[in-house]
């Protein structure tokens, strides 16, 4: 889960071996890539509430989303989708959403680049603990022809 309006504490996936649920799309993604249901409505109207954000699991120096929307990890493991900007000191940073206040001044633990996005409609919900599944099966990735 990803917090777009509430914060997600990143605390309750030790409970479930981080992963709350199954993601599958219907081609080829880089073995570092998790899945991150968005929940809540600040980032409207470009992120819904049930879309899919698909993230590197490899974090990237904050410089490199600096002006961009990705996943951010506080210092206090507080984890939310938002609009990186620098802060008013060193090693601060501005936490933009679309239709919120901003958050000021914030410490980050780390970031991650955003690398699809699945929207919520396009998503099937599935009993016996399995929260999100899409429809299709991942296929492996080709070499380079």
């Amino acid at each position: 889960m990803i917090g777009a309006g509430g914060e997600i504490d990143t605390n309750v996936a030790q409970y479930f071996n981080d992963e709350l649920a199954v993601v599958e799309v219907d081609y080829p993604l880089p073995d570092d890539v998790a899945a991150y249901e968005v929940l809540g409505n600040s980032m409207l109207p470009k992120y819904d509430p049930g879309d899919v954000i698909l993230v590197r699991k490899m974090a990237v120096p904050v410089e490199m989303v600096l002006g961009d929307v990705a996943l951010v990890v506080t210092a206090d493991w507080k984890r939310y989708l938002k609009r990186v900007l620098r802060g008013s000191t060193t090693d601060t940073y501005d936490l933009e959403s679309f239709n919120a206040p901003t958050m000021k001044d914030v410490r980050i633990r780390e970031v991650g680049m955003i690398h699809l996005i699945v929207p919520g409609k396009q998503v099937q919900r599935v009993p016996n603990g399995k929260e999100i599944e899409r429809r299709t099966k991942q296929k492996p990735m080709r070499a380079a022809e």
